[in-house]
């Protein structure tokens, strides 16, 4: 979770939105890294603007979820807008973290039982 701002929001299509870095982490996916293998492409132009202490990454991505059990496998695209914000030390931290996923991924479409 070094990564993230204390302040930070992470805001996906269909889900919940995290506010804090505490709320960030309760929602961890390990559990679900259990069960699944991800596969995550980059493709398309990939936009990085930086100013003053603020940069906006936005990149799209197919993402593929294979269960470990062998039964169906989901595939999505996702547009990703990343704001990261410079730190006093020069590191830079998400802040913001905004996930567009294509078909809608919602909590229930994928058993995380």
């Amino acid at each position: 979770m070094t990564l993230w701002t204390d302040d930070a929001t992470l805001s996906e299509s269909g889900r919940p939105t995290y506010v804090g870095k505490e709320n960030i982490r309760c929602m961890s996916f390990e559990p679900f890294l259990d069960k699944y293998y991800i596969k995550i492409i980059p493709h398309g132009e990939t936009k990085l603007e930086v100013s003053d202490n603020m940069a906006y990454l936005y990149w799209t991505m197919t993402s593929t979820i294979s269960p470990k059990d062998g039964s169906s496998i989901k595939r999505w695209e996702t547009q990703e807008l990343d704001i990261l914000k410079r730190q006093e030390d020069g590191s830079w931290k998400f802040y913001i973290v905004s996930l567009t996923f294509y078909p809608i991924l919602r909590k229930d479409s994928i058993n995380s039982e």
